[in-house]
C-alpha cells in the first residue's frame, strides 16, 4: 500500500512538474501561475503547492535534472578523456546537448537569470548550489594543469561565467541543430585553451590574479572562495 501511494505521489509530482515546463514555454514564466498549473493539470492547487511551494520551485527542479545528468556524463567520461581542450569541450558540449531542445523554455525563464534579487538569478543565493557544482565540473576539467588549486578555482569560475555567454547564445540560435552555438564554443575553446596553459605559469599567474580582482571589483564573480569553499 506504502508503495502505491509514493508510486502515485510520484506520478502526480511529475504531472504538475511536466505542466508547469509546458505553460512556461507557451505563456512564458512571469504570466504563468500555480493556479494555471493546477488547472491545467486537473488537480487541485492545494495539492500543486503540496509538491511544488511555488513555480520557482519548478524551475529549481529542472535546475536540478540538468545538473544532475551533466554530472553523470561528464564525470563517466572525465578520467577517459586526455588533453585540455578534449575534457573542456566534453563539459561544455555535454551541457549544450542536454538543454538545446529546451530553447524556448530558457528562454522563457531567461530574464530572471540576470534579474537582481531574483531567485532564478546566475548568481543568486538560491541558486548558489547549482553554481558550485557546475564550478566543479570545470575544475574537474582543468585538472591536467600544473597549478595552484586557488588559480584553478578562478579559471573555473571564468569559464563558468563564459558557459552563461553559450546559454544565451543557445536560446537565439535557430540553426539547424544549433550549429552556431556548437562552433562558437569548439573556436572559442580553441583559443582560450592556450590562454588557461599560460596563466598556469608564472608567467601568468600575475595576470590572472588582476583579472580575478577586476571582475570580482565588477560584480562579475560574487563570492568566489566563499562560494567555493562551502561546496
Amino acid at each position: 500500500m506504502r508503495g502505491t501511494l509514493r508510486a502515485d505521489g510520484e506520478r502526480k509530482r511529475a504531472l504538475i512538474y511536466d505542466t508547469a515546463l509546458a505553460l512556461f514555454r507557451e505563456k512564458g514564466f512571469d504570466a504563468t501561475t500555480m493556479r494555471d498549473i493546477a488547472k491545467s493539470a486537473g488537480i487541485s492547487l492545494g495539492s500543486a503547492y503540496h509538491y511544488f511551494p511555488s513555480k520557482v520551485a519548478i524551475v529549481f527542479a529542472y535546475y536540478e535534472e540538468v545538473q544532475d545528468a551533466h554530472e553523470e556524463r561528464v564525470r563517466k567520461k572525465l578520467p577517459r578523456t586526455d588533453g585540455l581542450l578534449e575534457r573542456l569541450t566534453l563539459v561544455f558540449e555535454t551541457k549544450l546537448e542536454l538543454v538545446r531542445r529546451d530553447r524556448q523554455l530558457l528562454g522563457a525563464i531567461g530574464a530572471t537569470l540576470v534579474q537582481p534579487g531574483n531567485e532564478l538569478s546566475a548568481f543568486s543565493v538560491e541558486g548558489r548550489d547549482f553554481l558550485q557544482r557546475s564550478v566543479a565540473l570545470f575544475d574537474a576539467a582543468l585538472e591536467p594543469l600544473a597549478t595552484t588549486p586557488e588559480a584553478r578555482r578562478t579559471m573555473a569560475l571564468l569559464l563558468w561565467t563564459a558557459h552563461l555567454g553559450m546559454m544565451l547564445r543557445l536560446v537565439h540560435d535557430d540553426s539547424r541543430g544549433q550549429k552556431r552555438t556548437k562552433s562558437l564554443v569548439s573556436r572559442a575553446l580553441t583559443m582560450a585553451v592556450p590562454l588557461l596553459q599560460l596563466a598556469a605559469t608564472p608567467m601568468g599567474a600575475g595576470l590572472l590574479a588582476q583579472l580575478r580582482s577586476l571582475l570580482e571589483e565588477n560584480g562579475l564573480m560574487p563570492l568566489p572562495e566563499e562560494t567555493l569553499s562551502e561546496g
